[in-house]
């Protein structure tokens, strides 16, 4: 892989990264919203920075190791933009769902103003 493919790989994935993020922003502002709870970009991004992270880890190895699967298979860096940008954005993803702080918290807070409202009383549990 030349230089020039793994910055510009690598950047793509950024980009796909990106894209989830804002994504994923837009959702859990509305649901904050739903919820009556305050909502910044920016503790967002300081709540879920470990899934951010690693998701930047796992672009990077993936980067790292693509030259193996042009190596298997050629045809493959045809579409290896695509695949970055795939990667980057179902990487965070998924790790965004499974470390997501702020969504954790928006969605407890949904829950008890539920239970709340549906006379529901948490020491019972």
């Amino acid at each position: 892989m030349t230089p020039t493919l793994f910055f510009q790989c690598f950047g793509i994935g950024i980009l796909g990264m990106l894209l989830h993020l804002l994504v994923k922003a837009r959702s859990l502002k509305a649901r904050s919203i739903a919820a009556n709870k305050p909502w910044s970009f920016t503790r967002f991004i300081l709540d879920d920075s470990l899934g951010l992270a690693i998701s930047l880890v796992c672009l990077l190895l993936c980067v790292i190791g693509f030259d193996e699967i042009i190596k298997a298979k050629p045809v493959v860096a045809d579409f290896a933009k695509w695949f970055f940008a795939f990667v980057g954005y179902t990487g965070s993803s998924v790790l965004l769902s499974l470390f997501s702080k702020s969504e954790k918290q928006i969605l407890d807070t949904i829950d008890k103003k539920t239970n709340i409202a549906d006379g529901v009383n948490d020491d019972a549990k």
